[in-house]
């Protein structure tokens, strides 16, 4: 998923190759362009907002891979948000640790992980956005009718937002690893990139992800 060398960010690349896909599911074929990823996760990003969360605010994604996956992601890193990707294979209890150690206000999950989902909601009743794609489920009302309302452009100021990951926690509980939000909007790109290109990604580059995206 790699954008041209003339963009800084996927907001460019929906700008220059709308149509182009940005994701591509190598099970089923199905194709996520990178016009939708930009819209949809402008759509979220503004539910977010809606909803009361701020710059330094903190969400979390539980999911198995899944095409809507990224736009969750890009949504916190476009509005100044943490995310946390917590691993689908953990037990509720488990989860649960983790959405309350990392201070998440809102979880989306998806319908294929159901059952975790509800045997979590009375483990985190600090949490009180949940959001389920693909289907709902008591307590988790759909993701896509709760950001069908919102529009599609982006929101002013975008600052970039950050990852929070965790450890295994194979030593006792997971640690999570807090960085200090940077005074950057994301429309001035990823610091990352010009080291990309140093090895020869450009836009026709296509990187193949077989390992779970949390």
């Amino acid at each position: 998923m790699i954008a041209p060398t003339t963009g800084k960010y996927p907001g460019d690349f929906a700008r220059l190759t709308p149509d182009k896909p940005a994701i591509i599911s190598a099970a089923t074929g199905q194709v996520v362009t990178y016009k939708e990823l930009d819209q949809r996760s402008n759509q979220f990003a503004r539910y977010l907002h809606q909803q009361g969360l701020r710059r330094g605010d903190h969400i979390a994604v539980l999911m198995e891979n899944n095409l809507r996956y990224m736009e969750l992601v890009w949504a916190a890193m476009r509005s100044g948000l943490h995310v946390t990707t917590i691993n689908r294979y953990l037990t509720p209890g488990e989860v649960s640790y983790i959405v309350h150690d990392c201070g998440a206000r809102a979880l989306v999950s998806s319908h294929a992980l159901r059952d975790i989902a509800q045997a979590l909601t009375p483990l985190i009743e600090r949490c009180p956005i949940r959001l389920m794609v693909d289907g709902q489920a008591p307590g988790w009302p759909s993701y896509e009718a709760a950001i069908a309302p919102f529009s599609t452009e982006p929101m002013e100021p975008q600052w970039l937002g950050q990852l929070m990951l965790y450890s295994s926690g194979t030593t006792g509980r997971p640690k999570g690893v807090l960085r200090k939000l940077t005074e950057a909007l994301v429309t001035e790109g990823n610091p990352r990139g010009d080291a990309l290109r140093a090895f020869g990604f450009d836009e026709n580059t296509v990187y193949l992800s077989p390992a779970p995206m949390y």
